[in-house]
């Protein structure tokens, strides 16, 4: 029986590491459900799984190589970040006891298998793509010098070779995987980013995606593979036992298929849920009928992905310009029913003029959700968007050391301005202030907490990190 370490590696920020990206944000702290995932799977192949929350724990590196050191496991996993993913395996090299073979997971580390094991010489394996199945073979095989029958790793053999195995096929029945353990994290340390009850923690529906947005990272695979119904009710009712309040379902698009929801919300009913939820949809899934019935269902805030105002840039993107005509109604019937609306907005695609950025912000304004949030375009590799933009030479990746540029129509500094003009223009709207008194009212701490953060951004100069742009590029460099 071997023993398994799973560590969310120390960061001096709030990061939310995920299998396909990291995000640093204050107001929110998600569970590492990658890692709830694989202890589960590990458990289930009798093996023992420790999970290491360095993030939500504060655990310093100090504490976290005492601890290891104790536990003295076969094999550590850690799940890197993303524009920090070096630093975090030349972190974790140095803390792992002397026996403890280094295996990471997730897309840049799939992506870039060789770069990464050839460089970091205490990296041993990088699990390639969907990690359960890999994983629980893996945990078995911590001593075996011979990796060469276990599909879907990345590893070096006893001379130091890189070696990449046959991939391993995707998980096809996602209801064959155990639940996540969280028996190891305590829900109360996480945290949506929005005034909800807790505790709180995430469930993940399902996998892969049918869109083709040209910029999305789809985070397992092209093909949507959804949970069963009742397998996900029974999820909900075992996270209900430990005191779960509120939910943020994960998926990509939580409404791509409506039968699937409104099964969803039957089941819910009958299982006398008052848990509240979150979801990620897409506008052109979405209509009054659907609203209201998940708002019955326990839904209090929706998450659509507008992304732009322009229907030419929507077309760019590949995605649907008729999305736009019914952004106003779904507004109003998701407030009508109680729920938040919470809207994304992309700026500075390749080719987004000036011109188009406004007609974002006039739809946000003519829309008029509870919520907005603004992301400056990147191109991120395994994106059709990167390859494009590679071949056209307006962008450029290098793992080693990380480094990513991205030229745009605009420079980023004129876009980041924007960026300010934007968030000033939406939520300083006579419209979208006297629309929500009430919200601000009864969630008055949150309101001044949200405005305080502006306003560090603005005196900062930048939405993201700690750093102005120029100076996250000099530290790239």
């Amino acid at each position: 029986m071997a023993t398994i370490a799973l560590v969310n590696p120390p960061a001096p920020m709030n990061i939310t590491r995920r299998w396909r990206c990291a995000v640093e944000q204050g107001h929110y702290l998600f569970p590492p459900i990658e890692l709830c995932y694989l202890a589960a799977v590990i458990k289930k192949e009798g093996h023992t799984a420790v999970i290491f929350d360095c993030v939500a724990d504060h655990t310093t590196c100090d504490e976290l190589k005492s601890k290891l050191s104790r536990l003295d496991p076969e094999m550590v996993i850690a799940i890197p970040g993303y524009e920090h993913i070096n630093e975090d395996i030349e972190e974790m090299s140095g803390l792992i006891p002397d026996r403890s073979k280094l295996v990471i997971f997730g897309h840049l580390a799939s992506l870039y298998a060789k770069e990464l094991l050839t460089h970091h010489k205490r990296l041993d394996v990088i699990v390639l793509g969907e990690p359960e199945e890999t994983v629980g073979e893996l945990a078995g095989k911590a001593e075996l010098k011979d990796k060469s029958g276990i599909l879907g790793i990345a590893w070096k053999d006893a001379k130091g070779a890189y070696v990449k195995n046959k991939d391993r096929p995707d998980i096809k029945d996602l209801d064959t995987l155990p639940f996540p353990d969280r028996s190891q994290i305590d829900a109360k340390k996480y945290f949506s980013g929005f005034p909800d009850k807790e505790p709180f923690t995430t469930i993940v529906s399902a996998r892969g995606c049918n869109y083709r947005c040209t910029y999305c990272v789809r985070s397992y695979g092209d093909v949507l593979r959804q949970r069963s119904v009742p397998n996900v009710i029974a999820e909900m009712k075992e996270c209900e036992k430990t005191g779960i309040k509120t939910i943020r379902f994960l998926d990509d698009t939580f409404t791509a298929r409506r039968e699937w929801v409104k099964e969803f919300c039957r089941m819910y009913h009958e299982n006398g849920f008052r848990m509240k939820w979150t979801a990620l949809a897409r506008p052109d899934n979405l209509d009054e009928e659907l609203i209201a019935e998940m708002a019955s269902a326990g839904c209090n805030r929706i998450m659509m992905g507008v992304e732009a105002g322009s229907k030419r840039v929507l077309v760019s993107y590949a995605r649907n310009p008729a999305s736009l005509d019914n952004l106003t109604s779904l507004c109003k019937a998701m407030r009508k029913n109680g729920i938040q609306s919470f809207a994304f907005f992309l700026i500075g695609g390749p080719d987004e003029t000036v011109e188009e950025m406004k007609e974002s912000l006039a739809v946000a304004k003519k829309c008029n959700p509870d919520f907005i949030t603004l992301n400056m375009m990147r191109a991120y590799p395994g994106t059709t968007m990167y390859d494009k933009l590679v071949a056209s030479g307006h962008a450029s990746f290098r793992i080693l050391p990380y480094h990513s540029t991205f030229k745009a129509n605009l420079p980023d500094e004129e876009v980041q301005k924007f960026l300010f003009t934007f968030y000033r223009g939406f939520y300083f709207s006579p419209k979208w202030f006297f629309t929500h008194i009430p919200m601000m009212i009864r969630h008055f701490p949150y309101m001044v907490r949200l405005g305080l953060e502006y306003l560090s951004w603005e005196t900062r100069g930048t939405n993201f990190g700690k750093e102005k742009p120029e100076e996250r590029e000099a530290e790239k460099k």
